[in-house]
C-alpha cells in the first residue's frame, strides 16, 4: 500500500523540501519557458528500463489507452484514416498501432519537426499502415498546412494538447468537422481544478496576487474543463446543425510520479505555469507539497513498478465524441 505523507511528516522533512527547491531552482535558472517545459516534461516521459509500465513519470496513458484500444475497431475501417493532433514522436500512437486496420492512412500534426521525423520513422516500421500528411505546425495554424478534408477522418486523436489552443471550444468544433459518419474524436486533458499542476498554479497566484491585467489562467482552465460538462454539445449543435454527435466523458484518477521531491516540484510547470517566466513559481509548489500534502494526496509508493517513487494526484478527463451515421 502507498505510504501517505501528512503534515507532521512534511514538517519533519522540511530540510528535504528546501533542498529539493534549491536543486530545481539551480537547474531552471536562466532557461526560457520552452526549455523549462522540456526539462520538466522529460521527467514525465521517463521510461521504465524493465518495461513494466509505459512510463515511470505518470500513469495517464495506463488509464486512457485501454479505452482507445477498445474504440479503434469500432470506428476505423480497413483503409481508413487517422489524424493525430499534437502527436509528438508517435510513442502514444504506438500503443494502439496493432489495433489499426490494414491500409489505414495516418496523418500527423505536430509543431516539433524532430518529433514528426521520429513519428514517420516509426510508421515505416508498421507495414500495415500508410503515412498520410505530416503537418509541422500548431493546431491554430493547421488550415495553412493543407489538412485532411472535412468528413473524411475515422479517428481523430487530441491527447493532452488542448492546453495549447487559443480557443479550445472552437478547436473541438474544428476537430469534429473532420469526422466521417461513424467516426470518433478522442480527447484527453488534465483535471487542473483538482490536480497537482492546477493547485500549484493557484498557490503561485495567491503568493504573487495574480499575473497582471489580461492574464487569467484560472479562467482558461475553467473554460477548458467546462467543455467536458455541458458546454460542448451546444457548441456543436450551433456550428454543425446538420450532424449528430454522441459525447461520452470519463474522469480518471491518474497520478504524477517522481524519483525525488525535486522531480515533483519540477513537474508543477508542465501546464499553465509553463508560461510563467523565472523560478519563483517553484517555491509555491514546494509550499503546497510541504504545507498541505493532503490537497494533492502526496505519498510514497510502496509496491509495484514505481516502488519508492513520490507521487501526487493528477486526474484527467477522457472524452469520446462519436459522429452518428454509417
Amino acid at each position: 500500500m502507498p505510504i501517505p505523507i501528512d503534515r507532521s511528516r512534511t514538517r519533519a522533512m522540511r530540510g528535504r523540501f528546501d533542498e529539493a527547491l534549491t536543486l530545481v531552482t539551480n537547474e531552471f535558472a536562466g532557461l526560457d519557458g520552452d526549455r523549462q517545459y522540456r526539462n520538466a516534461f522529460a521527467r514525465l516521459l521517463k521510461p521504465d528500463p524493465l518495461e513494466r509500465v509505459v512510463m515511470l513519470g505518470t500513469d495517464q496513458r495506463d488509464h486512457f489507452v485501454p479505452a482507445l484500444r477498445a474504440l479503434v475497431p469500432t470506428v476505423v475501417p480497413p483503409g481508413g484514416r487517422v489524424l493525430d493532433l499534437g502527436g509528438g514522436d508517435g510513442r502514444t500512437f504506438a500503443l494502439i498501432a496493432d489495433r489499426i486496420p490494414r491500409g489505414t492512412q495516418v496523418s500527423i500534426l505536430e509543431p516539433n519537426a524532430g518529433y514528426v521525423d521520429d513519428y514517420l520513422s516509426y510508421l515505416q516500421t508498421q507495414p500495415h499502415l500508410a503515412a498520410g500528411r505530416a503537418m509541422v505546425t500548431g493546431f491554430d495554424a493547421m488550415d495553412a498546412a493543407a489538412p485532411p478534408d472535412d468528413s473524411t477522418v475515422h479517428l481523430v486523436l487530441a491527447l493532452h494538447m488542448l492546453y495549447f489552443l487559443a480557443d479550445p471550444g472552437a478547436g473541438l468544433v474544428r476537430m469534429a468537422r473532420f469526422l466521417a459518419p461513424g467516426g470518433a474524436l478522442c480527447v484527453v486533458v488534465a483535471d487542473e481544478t483538482n490536480g497537482y499542476t492546477g493547485r500549484s498554479l493557484r498557490a503561485f497566484l495567491d503568493s504573487v496576487g495574480g499575473l497582471g491585467p489580461g492574464a487569467d489562467p484560472l479562467a482558461s482552465i475553467a473554460r477548458r474543463e467546462a467543455l467536458f460538462g455541458d458546454t460542448l454539445p451546444g457548441l456543436l449543435s450551433t456550428a454543425l446543425p446538420d450532424r449528430r454527435f454522441e459525447v461520452e466523458t470519463h474522469h480518471q484518477p491518474s497520478r504524477l510520479y517522481g524519483h525525488t521531491l525535486a522531480d515533483l516540484i519540477a513537474l508543477s510547470t508542465i501546464a499553465e505555469l509553463a508560461d510563467v517566466p523565472g523560478t519563483d513559481k517553484f517555491a509555491a509548489a514546494r509550499d503546497l507539497l510541504r504545507d498541505t500534502p493532503e490537497a494533492v494526496d502526496l505519498r510514497i509508493e510502496d509496491d509495484g513498478p514505481r516502488k519508492g517513487m513520490w507521487s501526487v494526484s493528477q486526474p484527467q478527463f477522457l472524452m469520446i465524441l462519436r459522429r452518428a451515421g454509417l
